[in-house]
């Protein structure tokens, strides 16, 4: 099946971990999808944790497949069965990957997102802007809050400045949920 400009016809896995960082990268991943392909069919896989969390609980309330699994197991064979996914090759994405465009199937990266390439997918756990993902790893919040004022340079490329443009834009739905 081809693939529409909006995702139409992809299948995105998200594999994750219940940790706070992962939960708003799983966040903001999601939502790029939602807004620069929302015709695909997304599913966030997230590795059970042995102990009890408080993360995703906006997958529930913004109505996102969402499974917990365990560390053994295959997140792609559980959400097959599910039928949760369409076929068993879907696109796999970690949270720090975002959708920066609309479907591009000449180049859907992903890239490293200081590149001004016009990939549909980047990523950014190298950093962003002034933004270091080592520095987010225990902290108990999330970087979207004014973003470009906070993390923004003079020699940002294209991607970064998506990233936290859309970071901007969920600051309010984030923070609601």
């Amino acid at each position: 099946m081809e693939i529409s400009s909006t995702g139409e016809g992809l299948d995105i896995l998200m594999r994750c971990q219940a940790s706070f960082l992962q939960n708003w990268m799983t966040f903001a991943s999601w939502y790029s999808i939602q807004k620069n392909l929302p015709d695909a069919n997304v599913v966030i896989a997230c590795e059970r944790s042995v102990q009890e969390t408080e993360f995703f609980h906006w997958t529930g309330r913004c109505k996102v497949k969402f499974f917990q699994f365990q560390k053994d197991l295959s997140p792609i064979s559980i959400a097959s069965n599910r039928k949760l996914i369409r076929d068993d090759k879907p696109l796999e994405i970690e949270p720090h990957v975002m959708a920066a465009r609309e479907y591009d199937y000449l180049e859907v990266g992903p890239d490293d997102v200081r590149s001004n390439t016009s990939s549909t997918f980047i990523f950014y756990n190298e950093g962003c802007g002034k933004f270091v993902v080592s520095e987010w790893i225990d902290r108990l919040d999330n970087p979207f809050n004014s973003a470009i004022k906070r993390f923004g340079t003079s020699s940002m490329s294209i991607n970064e400045i998506a990233v936290l443009k859309m970071w901007e834009q969920m600051n309010v739905i984030y923070s609601a949920l």
